[in-house]
């Protein structure tokens, strides 16, 4: 499913149709500064169906807050499909059909400098949440999202234990050169 930064309503609608009939996201790449592709599959369960959202923000703390508002209704984030399309952040946000009382709580990050990602992700880390997205864009300046997965009572279950998904994301790294 190509993914425009100029229709997002169009292509989530595009997305929640092949959910609808049972496909999920199962790969995310940008493909330029305003394009992405979702490659979507069947899934191995049947009767499964899936349901998305893009969302979008200018600011990090708006992602977070639509990161977390979504969550509070049943969605996570899918795995790598934190982007940026136009100087917009956007993330696809994914919810199942199978009743589940998990919730997740996600923080984001932005920040030019390493040694501040690393102070952030570490006190996030002891807060109990784990690294879900880095992104790297512009001259140097670094997005993270971070998540904690909960219980129906709030409570914190193991940390990403591969629940979502996918590989982990790629560790913070400082650059050569």
């Amino acid at each position: 499913v190509a993914i425009v930064c100029s229709d997002f309503e169009g292509e989530e609608k595009k997305l929640n149709e092949e959910g609808r009939a049972g496909y999920r996201i199962a790969e995310f790449s940008s493909t330029g500064s305003r394009n992405a592709e979702a490659i979507v599959e069947k899934s191995p369960r049947n009767g499964g169906t899936f349901q998305y959202r893009l969302l979008r923000a200018r600011l990090a703390g708006n992602l977070q807050k639509n990161l977390n508002r979504a969550a509070g209704e049943g969605f996570h984030l899918c795995p790598h499909s934190v982007s940026l399309f136009g100087g917009v952040m956007a993330a696809i946000v994914e919810k199942t059909s199978a009743s589940t009382t998990v919730r997740h709580e996600y923080r984001v990050h932005q920040t030019m400098r390493i040694s501040s990602a690393q102070k952030d992700l570490k006190k996030d880390k002891n807060q109990g949440f784990e690294l879900a997205e880095n992104l790297e864009y512009g001259s140097g300046m670094h997005l993270l999202v971070t998540e904690k997965v909960l219980d129906g009572a709030g409570e914190e279950i193991a940390a990403r234990s591969g629940g979502r998904g996918g590989p982990p994301p790629a560790p913070l790294v400082r650059p050569v050169g």
